[in-house]
């Protein structure tokens, strides 16, 4: 007998190329907008939970306005929400999704155009999520995309498309990685998304078969967004997602307030006598001669300040960084600009 053919290699779908996204009426023509190295993340707008409203410098519209004002003022463009940010604030049209709509539409001036907002948001995979009932397959996918391109325009109904989709994290779903790709592959084609990303894959191996499933429906993966900072840099991930051409987008870069001069502050009450401080005395021994360290470099470099060096030592890394924004000081922070000069030298440093 002749011997067998063996069989042909597997084929994808070619990825779908999204058609140019409908920018706002002053946006300036041209090719769409290139996303800063710095993200806001818009996790707190909206939340009462994580302040708003109630905190200082976050009471409500003026801050979340002033605070972004000086995001786009200081250079950041890239907007990251997500449906469930904010949603005890859905009914007041206040959750983070309809912010970021504002911010894209704001009128800034002095040369920052309003069309050079990047936006991003996710879905959340489970079978039961804002608005609360039974979600399951492509449909529930697409209803929420929907709803989330609905909040971004606002009541003025502007054309949205959404720079930025991701799926929010690896959690059981009904009908998986599979109607999450189905979905984003018509969205793509509707304009309703240009680019498609994953969320809090911190295991390359389970990444991998992630961009593998989606890119059977003929979707790339754009990129990760996983929590990533100076002390826990994700050497290995980020090395199998150059190879996987995925960007990083790394979310609690400051590890909530630890990477700042915060701790320093509390170890001068300890020394002071004061009795309500957010670190332990160990922890402060701990963790003081890495922030001391920081603080060397940021003096040595311009007067910066610790978390200023510590984002920066992700954005050299190639990560696109999201530290929490509530108020102008802390856009401030997040929007200050560097030299490349700077960067290579902080870089080696540390």
């Amino acid at each position: 007998l002749p011997p067998a053919e063996s069989p042909p290699p597997p084929t994808h779908p070619p990825p779908r190329t999204p058609p140019p996204r409908p920018p706002p009426a002053s946006a300036r023509s041209g090719a769409p907008p290139s996303r800063s190295p710095r993200s806001a993340p818009a996790i707190a707008w909206g939340d009462p939970k994580l302040g708003y409203g109630t905190a200082p410098g976050f009471a409500g519209a003026e801050d979340v306005l002033a605070a972004a004002e000086t995001l786009r003022r200081g250079g950041v463009n890239f907007f990251d929400a997500a449906e469930v940010y904010g949603f005890a604030s859905y009914d007041a049209g206040e959750s983070a999704e309809d912010w970021v709509g504002r911010v894209a539409r704001m009128e800034v001036g002095g040369g920052v155009e309003v069309g050079d907002v990047v936006v991003a948001s996710k879905f959340f995979p489970v079978p039961k999520s804002t608005p609360s009932r039974f979600r399951a397959g492509r449909k529930a996918v697409e209803l929420a995309l929907d709803a989330s391109l609905a909040r971004l325009g606002g009541e003025e109904g502007s054309p949205m498309c959404i720079d930025l989709y991701q799926w929010h994290f690896p959690l059981p779903y009904v009908g998986g990685l599979d109607a999450f790709g189905e979905a984003m592959a018509a969205a793509v084609d509707d304009g309703k998304v240009r680019a498609v990303g994953l969320s809090n894959y911190t295991e390359p191996e389970k990444l991998s078969r992630a961009v593998e499933r989606l890119r059977g429906h003929g979707v790339e993966v754009a990129a990760n967004q996983v929590k990533m900072s100076l002390m826990e840099p994700r050497k290995e991930l980020m090395e199998a997602c150059r190879e996987m051409g995925v960007a990083v987008i790394a979310h609690t870069p400051l590890e909530n307030g630890l990477l700042t001069r915060r701790l320093l502050d509390d170890e001068m009450e300890l020394k002071s006598g004061a009795s309500k401080t957010k670190y332990s005395p160990a922890q402060i021994a701990k963790y003081r001669p890495l922030l001391n360290l920081l603080k060397l470099i940021g003096a040595f470099n311009g007067g910066k300040t610790i978390s200023q060096v510590a984002l920066n030592y992700l954005v050299t890394l190639g990560a696109v960084t999201i530290a929490g924004v509530k108020t102008v000081g802390s856009a401030r922070r997040a929007g200050d600009s560097t030299t490349r000069r700077w960067q290579r030298l902080r870089r080696k440093w540390i």
